[in-house]
């Protein structure tokens, strides 16, 4: 397998947004690969899934107390789920699509006492610097 740094590469939309340039520098010419907006998704999915299995593993506790990059987003739902006995918890990300979420009874109570006390709450934000 011939590995290809492309970790400072920036992705390119061409000009009917139909595709994405991903240029990478190689030797002894850059390597372009093009990716359809199904195959983007398809390339993001499988990332995921190999991440799922990389070490260290995503952690299972919420770190806290650090610098977050927030996702602005208003579409999100949630109904029961039939086949598999759970809530479903929709999130449309912008950048990558609905994700869906499947929270047990007990997890989905949680969540919603949690949002509901932290909304309830005033927010203060932090002066601009």
């Amino acid at each position: 397998m011939r590995m290809i740094d492309c970790l400072h590469a920036t992705p390119e939309i061409e000009e009917r947004a139909n595709n994405i340039a991903i240029v990478c520098a190689t030797v002894p010419d850059p390597t372009t690969i093009l990716l359809s907006l199904n195959g983007a998704e398809e390339l993001v999915a499988r990332i995921g899934r190999v991440r799922e299995t990389m070490q260290p593993a995503v952690p299972d506790q919420l770190p806290l107390g650090g610098v977050i990059e927030l996702v602005h987003t208003h579409d999100m739902g949630a109904w029961p789920d039939q086949l598999s006995g759970k809530l479903v918890l929709s999130i449309r990300d912008p950048r990558f699509g609905w994700y869906h979420y499947g929270l047990t009874r007990d997890k989905a109570l949680a969540l919603s006492d949690a949002i509901r006390k932290q909304a309830e709450k005033p927010i203060n934000p932090l002066p601009e610097a």
